[in-house]
């Protein structure tokens, strides 16, 4: 908590110092003011991998589910002001889809039934294997101011701070028999069939234990830009998202990273009257 405490004032400090370098570039009576600010309003939407980081724990004695990882997707609006001749300041409105699959096996003593050969019922205790699924489904709303670098007129570096908001945290645990056979103990084999349990039952539907709605994430990226006329700009985007905090209190740290290649277009819709 004390790194994220650092992180958290180091990016206000570095904000804020370029917020007051960008008024004085931006004033008209500010000495030496010959470059002319520029305003972009865009919007983008970004495909990639949401990764699992520590432990998720449901309502389940000695569940535990580790490296989870799904398709997310990610889109929202931007704001641009270039403020010097290689630098912008700015931010983003988001939605993020963060869900995440998980998996782990078990091997549990249940009294399974079975057919003898004299068409009898008969019941014996075996080790039976079954596998656990969390379906961790995460919705998400972000702001992201940042700044940008572009030390060539065709590519981009940017560093965002993200706070947000989980919208939901559910999740969906089944628990299902992950083998169709099982060898007794005469040597024979058996269908795996367990009196009044089924193949795939749910062991938990609804919010996640100890969910925390409110996200942190510190999002670097690189980009490049591809002017598609004189006031239009495309840009793919490369970012990753590391989570400065955590989507639940139970667990061992469970946080989501993320991963997105960024599609952004951008329009200059700077005022006539700023071209001075």
């Amino acid at each position: 908590m004390k790194t994220i405490k650092l992180i958290t004032i180091g990016l206000a400090f570095f904000i804020a110092s370029s917020l007051v370098a960008m008024a004085q570039f931006a004033s008209p009576l500010a000495p030496g003011n010959i470059f002319p600010t520029k305003h972009y309003f865009g919007l983008f939407i970004g495909l990639g991998q949401n990764i699992q980081r520590g432990t998720i724990t449901p309502n389940c004695p000695s569940c535990e589910f580790e490296k989870g990882n799904k398709f997310g997707f990610t889109a929202g609006l931007l704001y641009d002001y270039k403020f010097m001749e290689n630098l912008y300041v700015g931010a983003t409105l988001e939605y993020n889809y963060l869900g995440i699959d998980a998996y782990f096996r078990e091997i549990e003593t249940h009294t399974i039934e079975f057919e003898s050969p004299i068409g009898t019922t008969v019941r014996e205790k075996a080790n039976v294997r079954f596998q656990h699924e969390a379906n961790v489904d995460i919705h998400n709303l972000t702001i992201m101011p940042y700044i940008k670098y572009e030390p060539l007129e065709f590519m981009f570096l940017r560093l965002g701070f993200n706070v947000g908001y989980n919208l939901t945290t559910d999740i969906l645990h089944r628990k299902t028999l992950d083998q169709k056979v099982i060898k007794l103990s005469n040597g024979e084999v058996a269908s795996a069939k367990i009196p009044h349990l089924s193949r795939n039952s749910i062991v938990e539907d609804g919010e996640l234990a100890g969910a925390s709605p409110f996200q942190m994430y510190l999002s670097p990226a690189v980009g490049f830009n591809l002017k598609l006329g004189e006031e239009l700009t495309f840009s793919p985007v490369l970012s990753y998202s590391k989570a400065l905090t955590n989507i639940s209190t139970i667990g061992d740290s469970p946080q989501v990273d993320t991963w997105r290649l960024i599609f952004e277009l951008r329009i200059d819709i700077t005022p006539d009257r700023e071209f001075y």
